[in-house]
């Protein structure tokens, strides 16, 4: 009798000490979180992009008026 008693004490006590279930709306709710902070650090991104190869196109046109205007003041001396 006193095995079987202990068995069950045995029993529960691994029963208790079992692993939690995991929250999983809460790990829903963490990784939807998750997915807008990145979505929003990649559109940031690729505004910053964008924004520098506007700026280098503009400097490189502006270098080509500058060389035109060069070219043609030259022109004109002639």
């Amino acid at each position: 009798m006193a095995g079987g008693l202990i068995g069950k004490v045995a029993k529960q006590a691994i029963k208790k000490s079992g692993k939690k279930k995991p929250n999983k709306r809460a790990r829903k709710v963490k990784m939807a979180g998750k997915k807008v902070k990145k979505a929003a650090k990649e559109q940031k991104r690729r505004a910053k992009s964008r924004a520098e190869s506007e700026a280098e196109s503009l400097r490189k046109r502006m270098e080509n008026a500058e060389y035109d205007e060069w070219v043609m003041g030259g022109a004109r001396n002639y």
